[in-house]
């Protein structure tokens, strides 16, 4: 039931998602499927299913044993109940800033591989902590603090936001490692 005063057309609700489609440059769904009711298609043989055109998990399966076992063609990303629109947003922060120090950094997986274990957790605790630190003038660029793992000319601050951001993706990088060097993830 909506809100006294208020009234919400499907109109209105399809022109913010497509605003929102083409703030993530994702590909919004037609008008004529907006709204309507999700008829997810079983494949026996792959034992996904899909949803408009989006693998799903197989019944049954957790995320981390399909990745490990290799059972997927290309990677997706499972997100449980529970996470507000902004979490979401943040996540895809997180992994837009990953793919940057990737594809315009060139850090690889295969270079990451080489750090020893917990040099890239320290870098985004760095990062993070930073973001929160009252005094950021403290650590200006090229001065970093004695826990920062790499030379001073790596340390490259921005904003708060910037920087919990890269730090975020630094610790998603340790993760990563993590996982290509067999370490088991709990809980998964």
């Amino acid at each position: 039931m909506a809100a006294p005063g208020l009234s919400i057309t499907t109109q209105a609700l399809f022109a913010d998602y497509r605003q929102w489609c083409a703030r993530f440059a994702i590909r919004p769904l037609g008008r004529q499927r907006f709204g309507k009711e999700v008829r997810p298609t079983w494949c026996p043989v792959t034992r996904t299913t899909t949803v408009y055109g989006l693998a799903l998990l197989p019944y049954g399966e957790t995320p981390a044993q399909d990745l490990r076992r290799g059972s997927f063609t290309m990677p997706i990303l499972v997100l449980r109940e529970g996470l507000t629109a902004d979490d979401v947003v943040a996540l895809s922060l997180v992994a837009d800033e990953l793919a940057r120090q990737r594809l315009d950094e060139g850090h690889s997986a295969e270079r990451d591989d080489v750090y020893p274990p917990g040099l890239l957790d320290t870098a985004g605790g760095e990062y993070l902590s930073h973001a929160g630190y009252h005094r950021r003038d403290d650590f200006p660029p090229g001065q970093p603090s004695d826990s920062w793992p790499w030379s001073a000319e790596h340390w490259k601050p921005k904003d708060p936001m910037r920087d919990a951001t890269r730090g975020c993706a630094l610790g998603v990088a340790g993760i990563a490692r993590r996982l290509r060097a067999g370490e088991q993830p709990v809980g998964a």
